[in-house]
């Protein structure tokens, strides 16, 4: 059970009561409610969201990375519609391609569904991202820190749907001024249709042109976004008491403009997952995703096989869930290399209570394997005797209606990552992607929902530990905190990051980092308006015009701002 109140520009969404027979999908958008979350991380908010136990950071202007449980980048799956959308080409770090499925276009998201979460790459839990619009309507986003203004139109009856999205923004104002090259850029279509019997088919394209590097102090050596395009294509084919089919067709492209010059990037991915319910308990899988990989001038082929079986079982008070996936990859063409793993999952709960324990992997991806770019920072040589990383979680959880709490303990091996060589290759620094040896993390979330009469309130505190310098471990700020509250139409939000005192091994010698690590503490407030056809949106962003830094960011927190949001609902 799920509560959803919506906050203007920021969607307070919060996990209560996890029921025992309900363990399937820990579903962050209410069932009971018609309303998206078009409006929840739209690329006009700001700088960092709360979602349950899922951050979603602003990792430049217009760009949002999700972080969960301290992980982020390519350790977390992200899936779209339940077709895995983490590739081959998929970047660690705080990352650009959660942002390529519009706010606009997502109906809900879901966390952690046991029948995806180990079935494909994942050393952090599953991000699943549902496509659909809410209603048919026209409107529009503006904002005064970047001058950005984002348009929608979507059109829904009980067969089908369809969406398009225009964003254009200019550069970036913070505290210290005029960020210069942040301008972005994206247009979306989205089309859905169940018209035919026993079919879903979907389709997305959405694409982003000349977006520039983003810092206080870019160098004359560039590195920018000339194109990224993604497409989607598939149809969840469904056979009754036979199972279901889902057949997709993806399409990853890029091209950077770096120190070298342009690199170039394509990945089209060709996927079938096939699900069988063989009785009430026991449930089975099997997913096949085939690569072709054009790589900065390199072609490879990338292919991943998974078969898991998973078990349920309830009685009046205790639920039992248990998932084994076998996973098999092989890659070919300038690279030859093979990977082969198991992971396993176990899920008790009693009433509100519930211990886990989960092991997953991550192979390497074609960017780890033969990364061999050079950019201001460095050059980063390539590594094709990489292992996967696996991880094991060992998780305590508790909600109610009023409270949720959840302490986890990860074990990590063979982690990927950045190490600086002593020396520099061909006058510039070089960085060579290895297998660290080990490490381990833990953390705590906690929070609660209380509605007082007309007074609705939200708070969010998690804190995260790794012991190792790795990238993706030291990337986020260690502790923070979210207060939100509506009264009526009224709302506000107070956002709190404390400063961290560990940096990775790229952020030691990042500029944009050590100048402006220092935490935030920012306040918005605003007002929403609703009646029948309209709603109206306006909020002020950091109220009290603090300074501050999502840490592991390129930007810097907005100056004080207004944003404004209009609505036609027909």
């Amino acid at each position: 059970m799920v509560k959803l109140y919506r906050l203007g520009a920021i969607a307070l969404l919060s996990l209560t009561t996890l029921y025992a027979d309900d363990l399937g999908v820990v579903d962050i958008f209410s069932k009971s409610t018609q309303e998206s979350t078009s409006a929840s991380i739209d690329f006009l908010s700001q700088s960092e969201q709360k979602m349950n136990q899922l951050i979603i950071q602003q990792s430049s202007p217009g760009v949002y990375n999700p972080i969960k449980e301290g992980l982020q980048g390519d350790k977390i799956l992200l899936d779209v519609n339940g077709i895995r959308m983490t590739n081959a080409l998929f970047r660690s770090g705080p990352n650009q391609y959660f942002s390529w499925i519009p706010r606009s276009f997502v109906s809900r998201i879901e966390e952690d569904a046991p029948s995806r979460l180990m079935l494909n790459n994942s050393m952090g839990g599953e991000i699943n991202q549902v496509l659909g619009v809410d209603a048919s309507h026209v409107g529009f986003n503006y904002s005064t820190y970047n001058r950005g203004f984002e348009s929608t139109a979507s059109y829904k009856d009980d067969a089908s749907s369809a969406g398009v999205l225009w964003l254009e923004t200019g550069n970036f104002h913070d505290t210290h001024g005029e960020v210069p090259h942040s301008d972005y850029n994206q247009k979306a279509f989205f089309a859905q249709s169940d018209v035919l019997e026993g079919h879903e088919m979907t389709f997305l394209l959405s694409q982003s042109n000349d977006i520039p590097r983003t810092d206080h102090y870019a160098k004359e050596d560039p590195y920018d976004y000339e194109l990224q395009r993604y497409i989607l294509l598939s149809d969840a084919i469904d056979f009754s008491t036979f199972g279901q089919l889902k057949l997709s067709f993806q399409n990853f492209e890029e091209e950077i403009q770096e120190r070298q010059g342009e690199v170039s990037t394509n990945n089209a991915i060709y996927g079938a997952i096939y699900s069988y319910n063989v009785s009430d308990n026991l449930a089975i899988s099997l997913s096949d995703y085939f690569e072709d990989v054009s790589y900065n001038q390199s072609d490879f082929y990338y292919n991943t096989l998974n078969l898991q079986g998973a078990y349920e079982v309830s009685t009046n008070t205790l639920n039992l869930l248990m998932a084994y996936t076998f996973s098999y990859a092989n890659v070919s063409g300038d690279i030859s290399n093979h990977f082969l793993n198991h992971s396993g999952l176990i899920r008790v709960s009693k009433n509100s209570w519930y211990l886990s324990a989960v092991q997953g992997h991550r192979f390497p991806s074609i960017v780890n394997l033969a990364k061999s770019i050079i950019t201001e920072k460095g050059i980063d040589l390539p590594n094709s005797d990489l292992k996967p990383e696996t991880s094991t979680t060992f998780a305590l959880g508790y909600n109610d209606d009023t409270f949720f709490f959840k302490a986890y303990y990860r074990l990590l091996d063979n982690l990927i990552s950045r190490k600086l060589l002593p020396e520099p290759v061909g006058g510039v620094e070089a960085y060579q992607t290895i297998n660290d040896k080990s490490g381990e993390m833990y953390g705590v979330i906690a929070g609660s929902n209380y509605d007082y009469k007309a007074l609705k309130t939200s708070l969010y505190l998690e804190y995260s530990y790794g012991k190792t310098e790795s990238d993706y471990i030291s990337k986020i700020t260690p502790f923070h905190a979210s207060l939100m509250m509506q009264y009526h139409n009224v709302y506000a939000q107070h956002l709190y990051g404390m400063k961290s005192d560990t940096m990775s091994v790229g952020d030691q010698h990042d500029i944009r980092i050590i100048g402006h690590n220092s935490g935030y503490n920012i306040t918005n407030l605003g007002y929403r308006y609703q009646q029948k056809h309209h709603e109206l949106k306006v909020t002020l962003n950091n109220l009290f015009n603090k300074e501050g830094r999502v840490y592991a960011s390129s930007v810097d927190w907005p100056k004080r701002s207004v944003s404004f949001g209009y609505k036609y609902y027909f």
